[in-house]
């Protein structure tokens, strides 16, 4: 796992409780290139799960590019 653990978007070493004997831990950004292409390379899957401080927002505003069909979809 890579995390900032930057304090104001939730970063917490708590957040690992009862998970850390099974994951390994690097403390960087996913915006520092180097980094990250050392801390990929030789991996078969990478899911990236970092997002916007301001993630909330669509909950509240949807974006105009959201339908509410019953099949929603993005579109262009």
């Amino acid at each position: 796992m890579v995390d900032s653990l930057i304090p104001e978007y939730g970063g917490n070493l708590l957040n690992m409780v009862g998970i850390e004997d099974r994951m390994r831990v690097n403390i960087s950004d996913v915006r520092d290139e180097h980094s990250m292409k050392y801390l990929v390379h030789g991996q078969d899957v990478v899911f990236n799960l970092a997002s916007r401080p301001a993630t909330w927002t669509p909950c509240t505003t949807p974006s105009p590019t959201w339908t509410s069909t019953p099949n929603p979809s993005f579109t262009s």
